[in-house]
């Protein structure tokens, strides 16, 4: 069970360290506030309604 575990940890780590290399953290930052905010169900969208 502790290795189970272990390997979770160890896999979500690594793909964390990937998505902060490949996505800078400022869109990161930009998108969680926009989460926050509750604009993320229009925010592909060009114009508002």
């Amino acid at each position: 069970m502790k290795t189970l575990l272990l390997v979770l940890l160890i896999i979500i780590a690594v793909i964390l360290t990937i998505w902060l290399l490949v996505i800078p953290a400022e869109v990161v930052v930009g998108f969680f506030k926009a989460l926050g905010h509750g604009e993320w169900r229009g925010w592909r969208r060009d114009k508002p309604r």
